[in-house]
Formats: C-alpha cells, structure tokens, sequence
C-alpha cells in the first residue's frame, strides 16, 4: 500500500518553516475551512524595503494544512512583497510532488496561501474569516 504522504510532505510537518504566531505583526490573516475545521491564524513582518522577514503562524487541523503552511513560509521569507503579491497556487504545489490529491485535501493544503492572499487584500476574502475552499 502506497504511502499517504511523502518523506517530503512529512519533513515539512515534522520541521516547520514559520514560527509561533508573532507579537506585532505589520501582517495578519485568520481563515477557518468550513469543509474540515482545518484554521490557520498568519502572521508576517516585513523590513523597510518590504522584504518579508519572517512568518508566523498557528495552524490546527490535519498534516497538509501544516505542510501548505511551512512551504508557503518557505516561499515568502526573504522576498518582498511585490515579488509574492501576485503568487498563483501552482508555486506551492510544485514544490511537493503531490501525484493525487483530492479537491477537499487540496483546501486543507492551500489554507495558509489564502490567508497569505487575505492578509495582503482583505477586503478580496470575506471578513466571516471562513473559506469553502
């Protein structure tokens, strides 16, 4: 039987890229998937030159929404805000090798890019702070 998860996918949940939600963010974002109960709370500060600095983040729910968590935290640190404002969802799947994934799972997996995309356009996500996917 073939494994539900990848020796990648696994090392991203085991090892995150973001910290613990950070005090006095310049950026935060908090959705809730209503299909699984996954949430994410985001959180990021950015340099005077608009480079992210770090990404912070309390996630519950299952192992692909800590894992969409840590690869989008691994994409936007040490970029500025302009190169990642336009990121599609592609980019953070292409960095897993994820041959089959569900519609539902893939919701859990991009929860912390829309609350990336959230953060940075509020007014684009509804302030019920809750996504269907």
């Amino acid at each position: 039987m073939q494994s539900l998860y990848s020796e990648l996918v696994l090392d991203y949940f085991y090892t995150p890229r973001y910290t613990p939600p950070l005090a006095n963010p310049d950026y935060e974002s908090q959705l809730h998937n209503t299909y699984c109960a996954d949430s994410i709370y985001l959180t990021f500060v950015v340099n005077k030159q608009m480079v992210i600095q770090a990404v912070g983040a309390e996630v519950k729910g299952c192992a692909l929404a800590h894992v969409g968590a840590s690869v989008l935290a691994e994409q936007i640190i040490d970029r500025t805000l302009s190169e990642v404002k336009n990121f599609q969802p592609e980019q953070i799947l292409s960095t897993l090798q994820l041959v089959s994934i569900s519609p539902l799972r893939l919701n859990c997996f991009l929860l912390a890019y829309r609350s990336f995309q959230k953060a940075l356009c509020p007014q684009a996500i509804p302030s019920s702070e809750k996504t269907d996917g």
